[in-house]
This record gives structure tokens, sequence and C-alpha cells, in this order.
């Protein structure tokens, strides 16, 4: 019973999420599946995400707040949030492309750009090996 509800609970996360407007003009669109992005860039609604898909997308959701935390925690009073950030963009080959970058840091003249990514083992794998960039 209980992993049902649990994946109930997460077909109707996947359901919203499906609704939801994308834009593939943004900087963290980069890394979502091509097909996805064709969807959106042709209007398509896609497939809903499987139950444990949702579940692998949560967990990084977790992740990327606790690493978030830690920087900010680190860095203390040289640390800026999403929130001092706000949103930004830059036109690429006359495309406006909107970013808003997860943190910020200065230490002296130096800035440091905080973006937090995940991907599976095998392609942390295939990464190290040089395979993808």
């Amino acid at each position: 019973m209980l992993i049902e509800k649990v994946e109930n609970l997460y077909r109707g996360i996947a359901k919203k999420r499906n609704l939801q407007p994308t834009n593939v003009f943004r900087a963290s669109s980069a890394g979502y599946c091509v097909k996805r992005q064709a969807y959106a860039l042709a209007g398509e609604v896609g497939e809903e995400l499987t139950p444990r898909r949702v579940a692998v997308f949560r967990h990084g959701d977790i992740i990327h707040s606790c690493l978030a935390a830690d920087y900010k925690e680190a860095l203390g009073d040289m640390y800026l949030g999403p929130d001092e950030l706000g949103d930004n963009a830059v036109e690429i080959e006359g495309v406006s492309v909107s970013f808003h970058p997860d943190g910020a840091f200065q230490h002296g003249t130096n800035i440091g750009i905080q973006e937090v990514k995940s991907m599976s083992d095998y392609a942390f794998e295939r990464a190290k090996k040089g395979e993808i960039d």
C-alpha cells in the first residue's frame, strides 16, 4: 500500500511537471533530453515521467539543495545565493538565452559562479574517459 501511494504521488508530480511550460532557450535546459527539447520547441506535450524517474529527479533536487546550503555555509559572506543574483540573459547568434546561477562568490579579484549539475555513474565514467564533455 505504501509503495502504491508514493507511486501515485509521483504520477501526480509527473502530470503537473509535464504541463509546465518549458523555455528551451534557457541555459539550464541545455542538459535536458533532446526529445523533451524538441517537443517543447514544437509546443507538444511529451510522455509523462515514470514514478521511478520522478524519484530520481527528486533525489537530485535534495542533493542540489544540500550542496547549495554547504556552499553558503563554507563561503559565508563571500557567497551570493540565487535570490541575490536574479535572472540574467545573454544573446548568442541572435537568440536570447536566459540563465539564473545557483550561486556566486568573490574572493579578491576572482569571481566564481556556482552551477550544480549531476549525472549518472555511467555518464560520469564516460566523461572521465573523455568520451563526453
